[in-house]
Parts: C-alpha cells; sequence; structure tokens
C-alpha cells in the first residue's frame, strides 16, 4: 500500500528492541521499520543477533527491552499464533506423516471444497501441482522446501518470515529456487523478511538490507547502496570483496602507510582506509598509472583476480578484476609489471585504522 505521499505504509515499528541472555547482550537497541510489500534481508555473520531478531518477530522469542507495533497496537506480547505471521525455517518442518497436500492444508482453517482449491493454488504456484499425494521422504530438498513455502503461504499471512531458508540447499537448487521465491513475492505483494549470511543471497534478494554485527544495525539500505557506499569498516569488508588499503589523512589528501604518494583528495585529519572495490581497478600491461606487480592469477570464469603488490604505495596489495575479454589482450602472469588506475567517483574513505 502507497500512501497519497508516495510513500509505502508501515507494517512494523519496531522501536528499541534489546535482547539478554543472562549477561550476553544478543540485540542492543533495535530501531527498524518494516514497509508493506518490501523484500527485507537481514544480514550478519554468525551470531550477529540476526535470527534472534527475527524469532523476536515471530513471537517464539520475547524481548528484553522495547517494542514491536503493527498498525498502530503493540504486538510485542502476542503469541506467534496471535501474529498470523507466515514462518519457513531452514528445516521445512514438514509432518513426514501427511502427505504434501495435508501439509499444506494443515495451516488453513475449515476444510472442504474452498480448501482443497487453496491447495491445488498453492501448489501450482510454487511449481508442485502433481505431487499432492506424496510424502516428504519422496521428495528432493528444493520440493521440500517449496511445499514448507506453500504451507507458509495458505493462510496469506500480512508477513512471511524465512529464516535461513536456503542454506540447506545445493549451490545451483539455491539459485533456481531464491528466484523463485523472489518472483512469487513481487506477484503476491507479500512483505518478506529473510535471514541470511549469504551476502550474494540477500543482494539478489532483497530491496533494503539490515547489515548486522555484534546485535546492532550497521547499516539500512538498497543492495546499491549497502555494495556502492558502505557505512563502516565492517559493511565494507563483509559484504562483497573490498579492498581497504590503511593510510592517512593530512593536508586534504589520502596517503597509504609507508608512502608519500597521494591517492586521493580528503577532507579532514587522522586515520583512514581507502575503500575501492576489484571491479574498479583499471589494470593495462604499459602507459600511464601506477606500476604494480603481479604476484597471483586466479581464474574464476567470467573474470580473473589478479593479486598485485604497488611498491609505490608502501608495498600493498590490492585485488583486482579483470574481465575475461581484457584478459585474453594483457599479456599477465605472476611477476608480470602492470600499470594500475583507479577512478577517484568510485573510491571511499572512511575513518579508521584498525581492523574491519
Amino acid at each position: 500500500m502507497v500512501s497519497s505521499s508516495g510513500q509505502t505504509a508501515l507494517l512494523l515499528a519496531i522501536r528499541g528492541l534489546g535482547k539478554t541472555f543472562g549477561r550476553y547482550v544478543a540485540l542492543k537497541t533495535i530501531d527498524l521499520d518494516v514497509h508493506e510489500g518490501e523484500f527485507l534481508s537481514f544480514l550478519g555473520p554468525s551470531g550477529c543477533g540476526k535470527s534472534t531478531l527475527l524469532r523476536i518477530i515471530t513471537g517464539l522469542e520475547r524481548q528484553s527491552a522495547g517494542t514491536i507495533g503493527q498498525g498502530g497496537r503493540d504486538i510485542s506480547a502476542l503469541s506467534p499464533a496471535q501474529r498470523g505471521f507466515g514462518i519457513l525455517f531452514q528445516s521445512y518442518a514438514l509432518f513426514p506423516n501427511l502427505t504434501v497436500r495435508q501439509n499444506v492444508a494443515y495451516g488453513l482453517n475449515g476444510s472442504g471444497r474452498a480448501a482443497e482449491a487453496r491447495v491445488a493454488e498453492l501448489l501450482e504456484m510454487v511449481g508442485l501441482p502433481d505431487i499432492g499425494g506424496k510424502f516428504p521422504s519422496q521428495l528432493s530438498g528444493g520440493q521440500q522446501q517449496r511445499v514448507a513455502l506453500a504451507r507458509a503461504l495458505a493462510p496469506s499471512p500480512k508477513l512471511l518470515l524465512l529464516d535461513e531458508p536456503l542454506s540447506a540447499l545445493d549451490a545451483k537448487v539455491r539459485v533456481h529456487l531464491r528466484e523463485q521465491i523472489k518472483d512469487l513475492q513481487r506477484r503476491l505483494g507479500i512483505t518478506t523478511i529473510m535471514v541470511t549470511h549469504d551476502q550474494e543471497e540477500a543482494l539478489a534478494m532483497a530491496d533494503r538490507i539490515v547489515v548486522m554485527n555484534h546485535g546492532t544495525v550497521e547499516q539500512v539500505g538498497t543492495p546499491a547502496e549497502i555494495y556502492g557506499h558502505p557505512a563502516s569498516l565492517f559493511v565494507a569488508s563483509f559484504v562483497g570483496k573490498m579492498n581497504l588499503v590503511p593510510g592517512q589523512v593530512a593536508g586534504g589528501a589520502f596517503r597509504p602507510h609507508g608512502s608519500t604518494a597521494t591517492i586521493a583528495e580528503a577532507q579532514g585529519e587522522g586515520a583512514a582506509r581507502l575503500c575501492v572495490r576489484p571491479e574498479d581497478i583499471e589494470v593495462s600491461d604499459a602507459g600511464s598509472g601506477t606500476a604494480a606487480r603481479v604476484e597471483g592469477v586466479e581464474f574464476l570464469g567470467a573474470f580473473t583476480r589478479l593479486r598485485l603488490a604497488v611498491p609505490g604505495w608502501g608495498g600493498v596489495v590490492l585485488s583486482a578484476d579483470v574481465a575475461a575479454r581484457q584478459m585474453r589482450d594483457l599479456a599477465i602472469a605472476p611477476g608480470a609489471a602492470v600499470r594500475i588506475t583507479l577512478d577517484p567517483t568510485r573510491l571511499q574513505l572512511l575513518p579508521g585504522g584498525g581492523d574491519a
């Protein structure tokens, strides 16, 4: 739903949410809005609090502080059944003694022709129209996951919650199923929150990503914002491959440690890291640019990742991605001398000189 001002309506308002387990602080003062119709992903390493936050939203866990509001009312004390959200876990949780048709119908109120029609509609929707009479043990992992998704969608929930739904599947099935889930989410317009530690999964599926670390939210933004403009060293190092060059900002310029060379113009003073993606480093075997030496070559199909030592920048080592077409034109092997150029519009400086 979109308001007259053009803003998507608010479905959930999470305010000051905290969770402790004894002395361990799992979540620290989380403030987050969830908008109707969006696909939101909680992304972060193991132990960052993303699954705890999801379980609190479902009602399976009770927060230690803060509130969750839906439509102007506080739902923090409601049970999972009272909240009426659809939940899909990594383990599928299908009933082994029930057929596919019975599993999907389990979440429906009532029976009869209307329920049968709804089950048939859902199985068609997830691309499994002909397996209603089979049992879970007769299905592949990908099929089981789609049946579990159909069951979660059966009661037409306002919010669908996915907890690492694809992590138990092999790579090819995972990519196929994530495309199906995203396509289905768009067609139904159902608000969806997905927990994942897989950055590629989050970037490919989400409208917005919530990057979490040590129980806090590091950044919330679109995939393009998270990838192109990380708000912290943690986000820069966790999401995608990033070169982080340590150095110092002084006199309007950034210089890497151990070098007098100016890499970028900069404001302020103090320790900083220069952030540059491997694909934003232009590599040539002659001409202008900064001298570098190839220390490693890793063929990755569509591109080749080079490991480059840059003596003029204090010996810093960078990763640079070169497209397959360009690699065919370059005589590059370990030990080769090359030239590198950085696009100043693609650089970002973040304060801090310690570990990300």
